[in-house]
């Protein structure tokens, strides 16, 4: 019994010494405590800037790449069929060839024949023909131009009143192109041409009627006229006649024939005939 009171005021004695160093802790605390070291401070100088600290960073990234390859192989089957015709149903297709047409010049020659009157003081000679024109494709008819010289010979008995008969006509047709049954139809074509004519002539003979006469000279009684007349003279007339053509690329070829015909004191008529090459 009296151990347990003396332990109980042990405890409430040293509980007392606790509380009186804490207060004595507390009041000191509170006290103000004054240093005696003096601390220096410097004043910066004006417009004395400080730099700013540049840290350099270096920062390495890795990736990973994964490459997926995708290959697309496209694979074409062709299978070739053939069949064979029975006899009863094999046909003849004729060849597919081009079709002449279009713009077109030329250059033809061949012999110049003359007729009616004509050849009553001229015999027969050469001609030259330089045609050019236009064939629509699709269309028969198309415009024909040509410029053309004849050259004749004189009679013997007329020889002293004319040198060198000739004729230049420049003529402006028509050319009406027929069709052909032929695989080779557009190829191969019969024309007509027909049209006017402007004739220039010189040293022509004409006789008729017992009158002789060489441009503006005319003999009188069904003599010679006394004097010759060597200039060219000018007449309006017309021209007809007709062909063959057959062209391979832009080539044509053709064979010609016309009558040539004016009046001046007689008819005169002259029938070219001519070979020549068109270029389209």
């Amino acid at each position: 019994m009296k151990l347990r009171h003396t332990t109980m005021f042990a405890m409430a004695a040293a509980l007392s010494i606790n509380a009186a160093t804490v207060q004595a802790q507390g009041s000191d605390s509170t006290r103000r405590v004054r240093s005696t070291t003096r601390i220096p401070v410097t004043k910066e100088s004006p417009g004395e800037v400080t730099p700013p600290r540049v840290d350099t960073v270096m920062v390495y990234r890795t990736d990973t790449v994964t490459v997926y390859r995708t290959d697309t192989l496209r694979v074409t089957r062709v299978d070739t069929m053939r069949i064979e015709p029975t006899p009863s149903s094999v046909a003849v297709v004729p060849a597919v060839l081009r079709q002449i047409g279009g713009f077109y010049f030329g250059l033809a020659a061949g012999a110049a024949l003359p007729t009616g009157d004509l050849d009553n003081g001229q015999t027969g000679s050469y001609h030259i023909d330089v045609p050019f024109g236009f064939d629509p494709i699709g269309s028969p008819i198309g415009l024909r131009f040509d410029a053309g010289y004849s050259h004749f010979d004189t009679q013997s008995q007329f020889e002293n009143l004319a040198s060198s008969p000739s004729i230049m006509h420049f003529g402006g047709d028509l050319k009406l192109r027929l069709p052909v049954l032929s695989q080779y139809a557009s190829r191969f074509s019969v024309y007509g041409v027909g049209g006017a004519s402007y004739n220039r002539f010189k040293d022509i003979v004409e006789v008729s009627d017992g009158a002789i006469s060489v441009g503006d000279q005319i003999g009188v009684g069904g003599a010679s006229p006394t004097l010759t007349d060597d200039s060219w003279h000018s007449k309006w007339g017309w021209n007809a006649g007709g062909g063959l053509q057959f062209g391979w690329g832009r080539t044509n070829l053709f064979l010609e024939s016309r009558l040539i015909k004016f009046k001046n004191r007689t008819e005169i008529n002259q029938v070219p005939v001519v070979l020549g090459l068109t270029w389209y």
